[in-house]
């Protein structure tokens, strides 16, 4: 092999070898922001900071934005963006790295998220009123004026129980990122337990996962009605055993809404007063027991219940007293007998003597 060849085979190895260990090329270069996502309320401020590594070349770095006047910043190798005041809802900051071996720019855009608070929560009230206990009803909730749609989602609650959560349904588009208004609606069944409960909506801006979305914005309270026939508290009829000097309580106490009204009848025509009585009164309590069957109605737009007492009074109390009667009437009779034969005229006792003769 020749010097000239020998040559020839040292010039190409030293370029293989040498122009890789110049500098890495424009593709290695790494590029962080700092926080790594901005959730920014519009009109507030922020900064982020651009930071570049393993990268050679650089001439300088710079942000492209519509929040700032931008422009190249040479001999740097991170660049904050101080943002004053958010007035873009959709900014899209981008930083760039520009290279001086005519390498193509490297960028990056920083993930941001403009929102807006609603200014307004409130149940619908065309959606509002009296349910009928079993129905279905619908509780409207309009959110004004909230950004992004997309990221917004509903919760009812009837006090401090949660009832359902809806999501909104807007897409992320271009003419969404402005603050929408935004109604979402839910069905449920009407219970009567329901019936003056305290029904609200929250509304609240589902934007990151690590606890940084605003805070939820309630709407206020609305009481809510359900009506219902009328139902006795104690269900079915009954029979009540007394004795003739008791005091009887009959509880004919119905639920409803509205509010049921009662009517009494007795069904026997031993005493004429109490054939029917026509107290609006959920209880009874009649001056003296009689046996019989009571009946109470109770009545409402909706239904009207009816339930039954049976009242059974005892008799062994009663012959027990005719027996005591009777006999404090015959000792009364004697002595009314005794006293006309052996009280004298003076008011003094005479009994008589046995005759004795002489024969």
């Amino acid at each position: 092999m020749s010097v000239s060849s020998f040559g020839e085979t040292t010039m190409w190895f030293f370029v293989f070898v040498i122009i890789p260990l110049s500098g890495n090329p424009a593709s290695a270069c790494e590029m962080t922001f700092s926080p790594p996502r901005i959730v920014v309320e519009f009109g507030s401020p922020f900064v982020a900071n651009c930071s570049s590594s393993s990268c050679n070349n650089v001439v300088g770095m710079g942000w492209e934005t519509p929040l700032i006047k931008g422009g190249l910043k040479k001999n740097v190798s991170s660049l904050p963006l101080n943002v004053i005041k958010v007035e873009v809802w959709d900014p899209a900051p981008m930083c760039y790295i520009t290279f001086t071996d005519n390498a193509p720019q490297k960028l990056k855009t920083l993930q941001i998220t403009v929102y807006q608070i609603p200014t307004r929560v409130h149940l619908n009230q065309s959606h509002w009123g009296p349910v009928s206990e079993g129905r279905l009803y619908s509780l409207q909730c309009d959110v004004d004026e909230v950004a992004p749609a997309e990221s917004l989602s509903v919760v009812w609650y009837k006090g401090g129980k949660k009832l359902s959560e809806k999501e909104s349904e807007s897409e992320k588009e271009a003419s969404s990122l402005p603050p929408k208004n935004v109604s979402l609606l839910v069905e449920l069944e009407a219970d009567r337990d329901d019936d003056g409960s305290e029904i609200r909506c929250e509304a609240k801006l589902n934007l990151s996962s690590d606890g940084r979305s605003p805070p939820p914005v309630r709407s206020a309270s609305q009481k809510l009605t359900v009506i219902y026939p009328p139902t006795f508290i104690q269900p079915g009829n009954e029979t009540l055993e007394v004795t003739s000097d008791a005091k009887i309580t009959l509880n004919c106490t119905a639920a409803g809404n509205p509010s049921p009204t009662y009517t009494w009848h007795f069904a026997q025509f031993t005493y004429e007063k109490m054939k029917q009585l026509n107290k609006n009164e959920s209880i009874l309590t009649p001056e003296f027991a009689s046996s019989g069957i009571y009946s109470c109605t109770a009545s409402s737009p909706l239904d009207q219940k009816t339930k039954y007492f049976t009242v059974n009074v005892a008799s062994g109390n009663r012959t027990a007293f005719a027996a005591i009667l009777g006999g404090f009437v015959c000792l009364g009779a004697v002595l009314l007998v005794a006293g006309l034969v052996f009280v004298t005229p003076n008011g003094t006792f005479s009994f008589p003597k046995g005759n004795s003769g002489i024969l």
